[in-house]
C-alpha cells in the first residue's frame, strides 16, 4: 500500500512540474520534490519505473498540450510517448547514487534523452528542447548560469536545490542559492549600440522602410524572385545588413544580404510537423554561421530559422543571432510565450543579442542577458554589441557526458567491490 501511495504521488509529480510551463515557474520546484520524495520512497523497482514513466508522460501531455497545432497527431499521447522515458531512467539512476548528487545527474543524463536521440526505438528521436524546465526560469536569476553550462546547468542547479533540502542540508542550499544570485548580479550588457528594424508582412522592394544597421523580415517574407542586384540595392537604402525569410522548398530558408549575399536552409526541422523520418533528427547538423562581409558589425550573424531557436546546438557565439520564424499555427499563446523563452535562454547562453522577426507571434529585441523588448509586429530599437565570453558557446552540452562518465564509474567502482568481498572458494 506504501508504494501505491507513493506510486501516485509520483504521477502527480509529473503534472504539478507541467503546470511550470503554463506560467506557474514555481511548479517546477514543487514537482521536483515530489519527484524526488517518490523516488526514493518507493521499494519496488518496477514500480518506480511504471509510476516514472506514467509521471513522465504526464508531465509532457500537461505541459505541452499547445504541440497540436504544429504537429501530425492529434494525439499529444501517442507524440510524447518516447519522451516520457527520460523520467524512469532519471529516477531509476538516482536510487543508485549518494544523494544530493544524485538527483541532479540522474536529472541530467534523463532529459538528455531525448536531444541525444537514445528512444529512437520507442519514437522519433531528434533535438528536441521544448520540455525542459530551464526555459520556466526565465525570469528569475537562476536563468543567468545558462551562459556557464546551457539549460542543463540551469536544472542542475535546481535539482541538487531540491536535493539538498530533501536532504536537510540547508546551508549547502543556502551557498548555492547565494552563489547563483551574485552571479546574476554581476552580469550586466555592455559594447556599441546599434539600430536593428523589424519589418513584418510581405516584403516588396518598392516600400519605404526605416534605416537600420540590421533590417529583419520574418519567416516566408519573400516569395519573389529577386536579383542579386535587387538585394544589394535593398541593403544599400538600408544602411545596413538584411535578414529576410524566402519561400525555397522543401523546408523555408533565408537571404543575408551585407557586401556579399548568404542562402541559408532550415536544418532542424519541426518533430512530428516538419520531419519525415526520425533519419532527419539523427543526422542534424549544427547551424553554419554565415560570412556577411565587413559593415558596421565587422563580425558575423547567426541565422537560426524558425523552430531552430529552440536548439542550443544551432547557437554559437556571433556578434548577433537573427530569428526570422513564422507561428501562424501557434498565434499569441503558449506557444509562442515558449518560443521567446527559448530565443530569451540562447542570448543568454551564447551572451550575444537576439533579434527575432516573427508572423502571428512575439518579435522581440533581446540583449544578452535575455531582457526582451517584445511585441507583435513590426518593431525599431536598439540592442548592445556584447562581446562577453561564454562557456556555453565553447564546451556545448558537455553536462550530460559527464554526468555520463561519473555514474559508469560510480557502478564500476561498485562492481569491483562487490567481486572483491565474494568468498574465494
Amino acid at each position: 500500500m506504501r508504494d501505491l501511495i507513493w506510486g501516485a504521488v509520483l504521477v502527480t509529480s509529473g503534472a504539478v512540474a507541467g503546470m511550470a510551463f503554463h506560467g506557474y515557474w514555481a511548479a517546477a520546484w514543487l514537482g521536483l520534490a515530489l519527484m524526488g520524495l517518490a523516488a526514493l520512497a518507493i521499494s519496488s523497482a518496477v514500480t518506480v519505473g511504471v509510476a516514472a514513466y506514467l509521471g513522465g508522460l504526464l508531465f509532457n501531455v500537461v505541459g505541452l498540450d499547445w504541440m497540436r497545432a504544429i504537429t501530425r497527431s492529434s494525439d499529444p499521447w501517442m507524440l510524447f510517448h518516447w519522451m516520457a522515458f527520460s523520467w524512469p531512467v532519471a529516477v531509476l539512476l538516482m536510487r543508485q547514487l549518494p544523494m544530493p548528487w544524485a538527483f541532479p545527474i540522474a536529472w541530467t543524463i534523463g532529459t538528455a534523452m531525448p536531444t541525444w536521440g537514445l528512444v529512437g526505438a520507442f519514437g522519433p528521436p531528434g533535438h528536441f528542447y521544448m520540455n525542459r524546465l530551464a526555459q520556466t526560469q526565465v525570469d528569475l536569476p537562476l536563468a543567468q548560469i545558462a551562459d556557464l553550462a546551457g539549460m542543463a546547468g540551469i536544472e542542475f542547479v535546481m535539482t541538487l536545490v531540491v536535493a539538498a533540502v530533501m536532504t536537510k542540508r540547508w546551508m549547502f542550499a543556502s551557498i548555492i542559492a547565494g552563489v547563483v544570485l551574485i552571479y546574476a548580479q554581476v552580469q550586466h550588457p555592455s559594447g556599441e549600440l546599434i539600430t536593428v528594424a523589424i519589418n513584418g508582412g510581405q516584403l516588396n522592394m518598392d516600400h519605404e522602410f526605416p534605416t537600420a544597421d540590421i533590417s529583419v523580415w520574418p519567416e516566408v517574407a519573400c516569395r519573389l524572385p529577386f536579383s542579386d542586384a535587387q538585394w544589394h540595392d535593398l541593403a544599400h537604402k538600408l544602411g545596413g545588413k538584411v535578414v529576410c525569410g524566402i519561400d525555397r522548398p522543401p523546408y523555408n530558408s533565408a537571404i543575408v544580404i551585407g557586401d556579399e549575399i548568404s542562402y541559408l536552409n532550415k536544418r532542424f526541422l519541426v518533430m512530428g510537423g516538419e520531419s519525415p523520418s526520425p533519419l532527419e533528427y539523427v543526422l542534424g547538423a549544427s547551424h553554419q554561421i554565415c560570412q556577411v562581409g565587413e559593415t558596421k558589425m565587422a563580425e558575423d550573424l547567426i541565422v537560426p530559422i524558425c523552430y531552430e531557436i529552440t536548439v542550443p546546438t544551432a547557437i554559437r557565439q556571433a556578434a548577433v543571432i537573427v530569428n526570422p520564424g513564422s507561428e501562424l499555427r501557434l498565434g499569441p499563446g503558449r506557444g509562442s510565450e515558449a518560443m521567446l523563452a527559448h530565443a530569451r535562454l540562447r542570448a543568454i547562453e551564447a551572451r550575444r543579442p537576439v533579434v527575432r522577426a516573427v508572423v502571428s507571434g512575439y518579435s522581440a529585441i533581446i540583449n544578452a542577458n535575455g531582457d526582451a523588448d517584445a511585441t507583435i509586429g513590426p518593431m525599431r530599437g536598439q540592442v548592445q554589441l556584447d562581446k562577453r565570453f561564454s562557456l556555453y558557446a565553447v564546451t556545448g552540452d558537455c553536462l550530460a557526458v559527464v554526468s555520463c562518465a561519473i555514474v559508469g564509474a560510480v557502478l564500476v567502482r561498485r562492481s569491483i567491490k562487490s567481486k572483491n568481498k565474494e568468498p574465494q572458494r
